[in-house]
């Protein structure tokens, strides 16, 4: 996965936000929403590690480590701070919201990164995360806004003006998180794959 030219990658940034786009539900997120956005935020830097050309010792249990930290760890933590506050439950609504916080940062680290230093791979971090942010909007904002789920007549009423705007907004202040997350993403990748000391 880590391999290809720049559009390529580029592209697969934007597939890696596509495929956890479906699944971010801030509405009703169900468990099913949770497991599903998981999957989408584990498999491709797991796969990118598998498909590097050379792997240094050790790199696939860290990046396996990190992953499972990212998509194990914290949401065992909102279990146990809702148990602890009275509610034993696991917050698919928080799981959900990691997903779509996380994913410009996973698909910087599975495909964002070129050679071994930060300063020739800021460029393709950057479009990477901004791209995986694009491709959870697809679903979220484009395919909504075309099937009229934003009009007068859709599901959100004579609310859909102030529904679309308020998404838009978010959206759009959502690419400079998308951007950070990015090169956050390719920093973390460039740390795990040093060689083992």
């Amino acid at each position: 996965m880590a391999r290809g030219s720049t559009p390529t990658r580029l592209a697969l940034a934007l597939v890696i936000g596509a495929a956890a786009g479906p699944w971010f539900n801030l509405t009703r997120p169900t468990p099913l929403d949770a497991l599903l956005n998981a999957l989408a935020l584990a498999l491709p830097p797991l796969l990118a590690v598998l498909m590097a050309k050379a792997r240094p010792n050790g790199a696939l249990f860290r990046v396996g480590l990190a992953v499972a930290l990212l998509v194990i760890i914290l949401p065992l933590g909102d279990l146990l701070l809702n148990a602890i506050q009275g509610r034993p439950q696991l917050d698919t609504l928080f799981v959900v919201g990691m997903a779509v916080v996380l994913c410009p940062l996973i698909a910087a680290f599975s495909v964002g990164t070129r050679g071994a230093r930060l300063g020739g791979t800021v460029g393709l971090a950057l479009g990477c995360g901004a791209l995986a942010w694009v491709g959870m909007g697809l679903h979220n904002l484009l395919v909504p806004l075309l099937l009229g789920a934003y009009s007068r007549s859709g599901p959100s009423g004579d609310f859909g003006d102030l529904v679309f705007a308020t998404l838009l907004i978010f959206y759009l202040v959502g690419f400079a998180l998308a951007l950070l997350l990015g090169v956050v993403g390719a920093a973390l990748r460039l740390w795990l794959a040093r060689p083992a000391e």
